[in-house]
């Protein structure tokens, strides 16, 4: 009888060996009588029966899982991605007028830095929305900093420049 330990050491198997184990059971279980016997496999085959079908089983869910995980992975992280994207955008469609003034600079003077007040509560709302981001550490005087366009937002503003004009 296996110990549970033993069992629990093949579930370990690296998708190398898991792929070899794969197959070198899919040859026995599924190459038919010529092909063993060709290769000398009949009497393994024939002691190894019962556990060919559990060994291969195990084999195609580890393979299968270690392409799904990293898939789904993958596709979390472009469906979140997206999704905030799409959240950012909608926050540029319900800019307040004076945060229009601001972001009309950058597509006005077709540059991707503006200088602001750090302390300005127009600057800090840009940011949090993820649509400014401070380029520089050092101020310039005082409280003056620069800041740059997200690239998204620029890119997004470009093609939309009527989102940032002021209605007068």
């Amino acid at each position: 009888m296996l110990e549970a330990k033993k069992i629990f050491d093949w579930l370990k198997l690296s998708p190398k060996h898991a792929f070899i184990l794969l197959v070198l059971t899919s040859i026995l279980l599924f190459g038919g009588d010529k092909l063993t016997i060709l290769l000398g496999l009949e009497k393994a085959k024939e002691l190894a029966q019962p556990w060919l079908g559990v060994v291969w089983l195990l084999c195609v869910s580890l393979l299968a899982a270690e392409l799904f995980i990293p898939g789904f992975k993958w596709a979390k992280g472009r469906i979140s991605h997206l999704l905030k994207m799409k959240f950012y955008r909608e926050k540029l469609h319900q800019l307040t007028p004076e945060e229009k003034v601001f972001l009309n600079q950058y597509i006005e003077n077709d540059t991707k830095t503006v200088s602001a007040r750090y302390t300005d509560g127009i600057v800090q709302e840009l940011i949090t929305n993820r649509v400014i981001r401070i380029a520089s550490s050092m101020s310039q005087y005082g409280d003056v900093f620069p800041f740059n366009i997200q690239p998204w937002a620029w890119r997004y503003l470009k093609k939309k420049p009527h989102l940032v004009k002021v209605d007068a």
